[in-house]
């Protein structure tokens, strides 16, 4: 795909989660319907044309360029090296964390217990790990996808999972922005390989629209931690009374 229809693509996807179709985008623009369909049906438009579609969406070109980015050029998971240095030191967990949710230095030096000196010292530790590439005046490229693994049984499992899961299940989940269904049921195999994928495909949903709204965070965004999970499993207190084999 040539990066002009890369970033179209992107485009055609910020419009439908703004809710801004292409005769709202052609009337914004002083252009015809049929023309903005035309643009993005064939691929060419100019890069004047292209600022004019990312003023109507509230969008910066490198913003743009930074959705377009695929997110198979990001680790997917952390290096045992990296979870050794994370789980070392907890405030550099805790940066990495707050870089993830695309908090620039400042505010994270205003808002949280780190000095300037010490955020930056933690930032070339961090791009010494390849977490990160820190630029000239503190411009942050994170190179870790959003979604990042922890490795089975690794570092950061054995230091914070159990602290994790308890801290995340202590809600009753009825709160405004909480949800909890706990199902089960028999599934074949041809079954759960069709829930995996569409699992799959809701992952990827959810990391698409967190990066489009990271952009332009709105008054009313909040932080959303999002667990999935499913297994084969019996509870212990009916397990107990099964009979012997």
């Amino acid at each position: 795909m040539t990066q002009s229809l890369l970033l179209l693509e992107t485009l055609k996807r910020v419009l439908t989660h703004r809710q801004v179709t292409y005769r709202e985008l052609a009337r914004r623009m002083g252009q015809s319907e049929s023309n903005i369909k035309r643009i993005f049906s064939q691929g060419a438009i100019s890069l004047r044309a292209l600022e004019q579609m990312c003023d109507v969406v509230g969008l910066e070109l490198l913003d743009l360029a930074r959705l377009s980015r695929p997110q198979e050029e990001r680790a997917e998971c952390f290096s045992r090296v990296q979870e050794e240095a994370l789980a070392a030191d907890p405030k550099l967990f805790a940066l990495v964390y707050l870089i993830l949710s695309d908090l620039s230095v400042r505010q994270v030096v205003s808002k949280y217990a780190f000095s300037e000196t010490e955020c930056r010292r933690y930032l070339l530790s961090l791009d010494k790990l390849g977490l990160i590439r820190l630029h000239p005046r503190d411009k942050i490229q994170v190179l870790i996808s959003r979604n990042i693994r922890w490795i089975p049984g690794g570092p950061l499992n054995t230091r914070y999972e159990e602290k994790i899961k308890q801290e995340f299940l202590e809600s009753d989940f009825s709160r405004a922005n909480e949800r909890l269904r706990f199902l089960n049921g028999r599934l074949s195999k041809h079954s759960l390989q069709s829930l995996s994928r569409r699992l799959d495909r809701l992952i990827a949903e959810f990391v698409d629209l967190a990066e489009i709204d990271d952009v332009e965070p709105s008054d009313d965004s909040v932080t959303i931690w999002f667990m999935l999970a499913y297994r084969p499993w019996r509870f212990s207190l009916v397990r107990k009374f099964r009979k012997p084999s």
